[in-house]
């Protein structure tokens, strides 16, 4: 397996990053992508989740493997998980052909949009709640092809037009400042309200 390194002149913090960045990762595979069976995103891991959600999204008729990985530690450091992620990424997005954008870290494999970081102290920093990790790597890989999307008919194209005017509030039962959701709703093209239980409001 043979691999090409691209890197971008202006490296900002993870969390620095908007649509705007995501698109340039999204153009990069886009013009890159004939020439190779996979791709590893290096990301930070503050807006890793939200950065392969969208490129999932941004995908359409993905048949090559989009791998976004990072640590928790720098890989300057001793103790880095940087280099165990790092090659688990590659081994992901070479000869395994899974047609999605995934998440790889710790040893796990998980879906790009069901995917959300869950700490910032622990080595096993994301969690997929809905969705259970697509493989994982223990003494041998175990990947579970019944959870892996189909290979998809049609000519690999990206969505690059998303709305951005889009808000999210989360609501609790002490929450009495509905002038301000209202101001939202005329506001907003869209509103995502986050309930409690299951869903309730």
């Amino acid at each position: 397996i043979r691999f090409r390194v691209h890197e971008f002149e202006d490296l900002i913090d993870s969390s620095c990053i908007t649509l705007k960045g995501q698109q340039k990762i999204a153009k990069t595979i886009q013009e890159n992508y004939r020439d190779y069976d996979g791709f590893v995103v290096v990301h930070g891991t503050d807006t890793m989740g939200y950065t392969a959600s969208n490129l999932s999204f941004m995908f359409e008729n993905l048949n090559k493997t989009v791998v976004v990985t990072g640590s928790q530690i720098p890989i300057s450091q001793l103790r880095s998980d940087a280099v165990d992620n790092l090659l688990g990424s590659l081994i992901v997005a070479g000869p395994l052909q899974i047609p999605e954008v995934v998440i790889y870290f710790d040893n796990k494999m998980m879906r790009g949009n069901r995917t959300t970081k869950a700490s910032s102290s622990k080595m096993d920093a994301f969690e997929s709640p809905n969705i259970p990790p697509l493989a994982v790597f223990d003494v041998s890989l175990q990947v579970e092809w019944n959870r892996i999307l189909k290979h998809n008919q049609g000519q690999f194209k990206v969505f690059y037009d998303m709305n951005q005017n889009i808000a999210q509030i989360s609501l609790s039962p002490l929450f009495t400042n509905y002038e301000v959701l209202n101001q939202m709703f005329h506001s907003s093209d869209a509103v995502i309200l986050s309930g409690y239980g299951m869903g309730n409001l």
